[in-house]
């Protein structure tokens, strides 16, 4: 008699998260880049690691990512947004307008633990202000694949 033993894979855990808390970006005088802070988590996403800057992946997977922004601007100076994996750049936006900016990757993506998610801002040198606003309009969150 042979025996078989399949093994089953655990799906990845959603997990999502929102910004807690206006984040003022750029300081008018140089060009700043810097991690968007300052999160809580997301409704209806209860298994969130948030930690550092973003959401932290606790089990190995492909996943589909989506992320938004809320953001106000106090002239047409262009800021760029990126969607960080770690240290690498998945996704970047730029944005020169008041408004709800949303994305999503065109593909899966696969993470190992302790992967980190986040977001980072670069504004260049200015006399305005881009503002990161709080709420459910600035998030990062994702799904198993």
């Amino acid at each position: 008699m042979t025996l078989l033993i399949v093994g089953g894979t655990e799906a990845v855990s959603p997990m999502g998260m929102n910004k807690a808390g206006n984040q003022r970006a750029g300081d008018g005088l140089s060009t700043v880049v810097a991690p968007i802070t300052d999160w809580t988590e997301r409704s209806g996403y209860p298994d969130s690691v948030i930690g550092g800057s973003g959401l932290i992946a606790r089990q190995a997977g492909q996943v589909m990512v989506y992320w938004g922004l809320n953001v106000t601007v106090s002239t047409t100076v262009t800021s760029t947004f990126e969607l960080m994996l770690n240290d690498d750049s998945l996704q970047s936006l730029p944005i020169d307008d008041d408004g709800v900016v949303t994305s999503q990757l065109n593909s899966p993506l696969s993470l190992t633990p302790g992967d980190e998610l986040w977001m980072r801002v670069t504004v260049p040198p200015t006399w305005t202000s881009t503002y990161v606003l709080d709420g459910p309009d600035t998030y990062i969150y994702f799904e198993a694949a």
